[in-house]
């Protein structure tokens, strides 16, 4: 993919990550996130230092956007952008599966420390798995 492509695709999928935020209410169960599709995507020799700082920038303009608490998609997508460089340096990597492994990284730092709430303990990990679910659907469609 030439570099102008690469770039329209990423705001592309930013701003569809925007709609997501604003305009799709799944209720309590399921959050989906296109973020950790975006680190994902990110160009694979870059180290990951500068993954994460592109990573939290992402995340950070998402929060500021969405009118999110600060920090809360940052904070996770930094979370997520840890493990990338490694998962794309083995000898056969997998984009799915980098991508499962990201999204779940993502969403588990995004639940705690969007805070646990009042529901009853079975309600977390259920969550987890819908929005893994959702996302990596919706994200694997992008790729």
């Amino acid at each position: 993919m030439s570099k102008s492509n690469s770039v329209f695709y990423f705001v592309l999928v930013f701003i569809l990550q925007l709609v997501l935020a604003h305009y799709v209410n799944l209720g309590p169960w399921v959050h989906i996130s296109l973020l950790p599709l975006l680190v994902l995507v990110l160009p694979e020799q870059w180290r990951t230092q500068r993954t994460m700082l592109v990573a939290f920038a992402l995340g950070l303009l998402l929060d500021l956007l969405s009118g999110g608490p600060l920090g809360l998609n940052s904070a996770a997508a930094v979370l997520a952008a840890t493990p990338r460089k490694m998962m794309l340096e083995r000898k056969h990597p997998n984009p799915l599966l980098c991508l499962v492994v990201m999204t779940a990284l993502y969403l588990v730092g995004y639940f705690l420390l969007d805070g646990v709430s009042f529901h009853p303990f079975w309600f977390m990990p259920v969550k987890l798995l819908a929005s893994l679910a959702a996302s990596f659907a919706v994200s694997a469609l992008l790729l």
